[in-house]
């Protein structure tokens, strides 16, 4: 559980713009620097990875094969279609998300995952864009 407490604390530090019924749990001082933890989203499958998209968009992975893309100004989650087929069994299933440094809106969307293959699964890479809600 604490390995999973800096990503948490991450997504929450790194967030300027939070809906106002974002519920605070947490306000301390770290290396004295004031941080504040609060929930964003609850309730989902294995979340395994998130980047930002735009500063109020963050895509993120469920482990099941998920995608999903929450809107920090308007508060709403929205399930993208179109994602890979996943593997997701033991360790496997859909693992990472990322953006380029300085990606723009409409551009590559990578995303590493256990490919299925026979019963068993590889590990691949995918990338793709977003056009409303499809991948």
């Amino acid at each position: 559980m604490q390995k999973f407490i800096p990503l948490f604390l991450l997504l929450c530090i790194s967030i300027t713009m939070l809906p106002a019924s974002a519920d605070t749990i947490m306000r301390g001082t770290s290396s004295g620097m004031p941080y504040r933890l609060e929930l964003v989203a609850e309730g989902h499958d294995a979340i395994w990875g998130m980047a930002f998209l735009t500063p109020t968009q963050i895509i993120f992975t469920l482990r099941n094969g998920g995608i999903s893309l929450l809107n920090l100004e308007k508060n709403q989650m929205t399930r993208l279609e179109g994602g890979p087929e996943v593997f997701a069994v033991g360790q496997g299933g859909l693992m990472d998300v990322a953006t380029p440094p300085g990606s723009q809106p409409g551009g590559w969307i990578y995303f590493t995952y256990s490919k299925p293959l026979g019963g068993e699964a590889a590990p691949a890479l995918a990338r793709a864009k977003l056009n409303g809600d499809q991948l």
